[in-house]
């Protein structure tokens, strides 16, 4: 995806927030994509700011929303974005690498499984459906943006080994902490080089140092108050859930509103053109005067010595 300027990948890492971004829908085997449902993902690898600040991190996400919102109203998404992904896909597929013979079986046998389809896929399109894009609908776009990437339609994970080690929630639960995450500054998320470990609860009780559109600062959130973990039954994770606090869904709904990004998020941006999109494959013969040059139709090889010598 586009990671260059006006991105939302480059305005988090100008912030040190995030260092990777990965985008894309129907991700997480059954669960995220079958025949009455997809999940759209947004994932991030934050840095330990960048957890600590987890919710201005989801601010950049549905201000992208506005904004590419904000284009559909003042007269739609340029026809090149999707022509260019369209290309590059065609390109994939000409010259898809061979995968093993089960990987194959299984991606053409999937599509012909009622659950993973809401339509069937027609036969002339088995070995390219999953690959190609054969139609531009900017009409469905603007309405998966406005109806359903909403944050009444979301959740978050957040996902961290600041959290503690499974053996510190052994038992009946950890022990709360009655930190203040407003007050006295931002305990840290990581650990300080040759200090101690912050106990799980105190990385807890700092997650929420944000403030919502009110001013008002979040309550810290704690084993304690939030009673003991929940354990998902087939790898034995520990998790909690937490609902968002109204000030918090106020805010992403005014960001993601058409043109709502500007005033915070001004530096979001659509890509520029991709001029390196390859559109002729044929092979060029060499100028006549290079003919009998020495390296026309050989290898070279360059050997660089490595390691002790």
């Amino acid at each position: 995806g586009h990671e260059g300027s006006g991105s939302l990948l480059s305005a988090l890492r100008r912030r040190g927030l995030a260092t990777g971004c990965t985008v894309g829908a129907g991700a997480g085997g059954d669960a995220g994509n079958c025949s009455t449902h997809a999940l759209f993902s947004v994932c991030f690898t934050l840095s330990a700011d960048g957890v600590r600040r987890w919710a201005e991190v989801c601010d950049a996400t549905y201000a992208y929303v506005g904004m590419l919102r904000g284009h559909l109203q003042d007269g739609g998404l340029p026809d090149r974005l999707y022509e260019e992904v369209r290309d590059v896909a065609a390109v994939a597929y000409r010259f898809g690498e061979e995968e093993p013979a089960d990987d194959f079986a299984t991606g053409l046998v999937e599509p012909l499984v009622p659950r993973h389809v809401a339509a069937a896929v027609p036969p002339e399109r088995l070995l390219d459906a999953g690959t190609l894009l054969f139609e531009w609908r900017p009409e469905l776009v603007g309405e998966i943006l406005k109806d359903w990437l909403t944050p009444r339609n979301a959740r978050v994970d957040l996902q961290s080994a600041v959290f503690g080690r499974h053996t510190d929630y052994a038992g009946d639960g950890a022990e709360g902490a009655d930190g203040d995450a407003a007050g006295g500054g931002d305990p840290l998320l990581c650990v300080p080089v040759g200090g101690p470990a912050p106990a799980p609860t105190e990385v807890l009780a700092a997650m929420h140092v944000w403030r919502d559109d009110a001013g008002e600062a979040a309550a810290p959130f704690a084993p304690a108050t939030a009673a003991a973990p929940q354990t998902e039954p087939t790898f034995g994770t520990k998790f909690w859930c937490h609902k968002m606090g109204p000030g918090t869904e106020a805010r992403w709904e005014r960001l993601r509103q058409p043109g709502g990004h500007a005033a915070e998020w001004g530096e979001l941006t659509l890509p520029p053109r991709n001029e390196f999109v390859p559109t002729e494959f044929g092979l060029r013969a060499p100028p006549p005067d290079d003919d009998d040059h020495v390296l026309v139709g050989a290898s070279l090889k360059v050997c660089v010595p490595v390691g002790k010598r």
